[in-house]
């Protein structure tokens, strides 16, 4: 199927424009290109504030997962998944992170060898994207942790989480947005910057796919609220953006500088 196709044809419209607009920039006839970035940035931290404040949906999504009839004294068994589970834990959250930290250390040896060796020069491209999903979207995610104070789920009174307990520390309130699907929606930035039309699918497919479910795991876990999540995909299709804007800026300047030449 052509990538015209799929969902975000209406957004890859909008993309062909930065094209247009970094080739203005790079003939310095105008900004549109910095206006166009400009607009996405704001656009992106309105969400995000939109998004601090929840969705009406939040509660009744995360209810859905939670056993309100739970007698356990501890209320992270409540949740449809239980996170006293030490083996689910490990396979459901462990395990992914030392996967997605895999191939972050994979996709940076592969880029350092092919300086090295001529034939792998043809993934540096490919390598460099993973690098900046799994490095800059989780980055984002962190800095706005810091700084958003939003409580878990699972640690509010009514799922009969710290919060509600008269005795016991208060934890610190960062929970907004998921950084757990971070790395799963940050191989978007494939699809957004990728040459390559099957990587550019890959890249769709695998960060819808693995943000996705990573999403509903830690929503059934009780860690975050569905607008955590989304908040979250809003970031990496922002870091995207920010990424293609600069792909195309440099491929710009790079011909315009060889014709001057």
């Amino acid at each position: 199927m052509d990538t015209r196709h799929h969902l975000f044809y209406g957004y890859e419209i909008c993309l062909d424009y930065v094209g247009t607009g970094m080739k203005a920039m790079a003939l310095r006839s105008d900004r549109t290109g910095a206006v166009w970035l400009i607009f996405i940035s704001l656009a992106y931290v309105q969400s995000v504030l939109f998004l601090h404040h929840g969705l009406s949906i939040d509660a009744k999504i995360s209810n859905a997962f939670f056993d309100f009839t739970c007698q356990s004294e501890n209320a992270r068994a409540c949740w449809l998944l239980d996170k006293t589970d030490k083996r689910l834990t490990f396979f459901l959250h462990d395990l992914p992170i030392h996967i997605f930290t895999g191939l972050g250390i994979f996709a940076l040896c592969g880029l350092l060898a092919s300086f090295k060796f001529g034939n792998l020069k043809k993934y540096r491209e490919l390598a460099i994207l993973i690098l900046a999903g799994l490095i800059f979207v989780p980055g984002t995610v962190a800095v706005l942790k810091s700084v958003t104070g939003h409580y878990c789920p699972g640690q509010l009174a009514a799922y009969k989480g710290i919060l509600g307990k008269a005795s016991g520390v208060r934890p610190y309130p960062a929970c907004f947005p998921a950084a757990f699907p971070a790395a799963g929606f940050g191989l978007l930035v494939l699809y957004f910057g990728s040459s390559s039309p099957l990587w550019r699918r890959v890249g769709l497919t695998c960060g819808l796919g693995l943000g996705g479910i990573s999403s509903i795991i830690q929503i059934a876990r009780g860690e975050h609220y569905f607008s955590h999540c989304i908040a979250t995909l809003l970031t990496a299709l922002f870091i995207g953006t920010v990424v293609l804007t600069i792909k195309k800026y440099l491929q710009v300047r790079l011909t315009a500088t060889g014709e001057a030449g």
